[in-house]
């Protein structure tokens, strides 16, 4: 939910993101961390979601 939130799906054609939805973590907290840990480029594959709506 986070990642959609904040880049509007585009996360799935990032390969280090699809590597974590296939090995998630065991608990809530290593998977939010991990997600803190991905890579800028994951974060800004695209608008949040926010901005995509208002373009519509």
């Amino acid at each position: 939910m986070l990642l959609a939130l904040y880049m509007s799906g585009k996360a799935m054609e990032q390969p280090q993101f699809v590597a974590l939805m296939k090995n998630p973590r065991a608990s809530l907290d290593a998977f939010y961390d991990a997600l803190h840990a991905l890579p800028n480029t994951v974060w800004e594959a695209g608008p949040p979601l926010w901005d995509a709506h208002a373009a519509k």
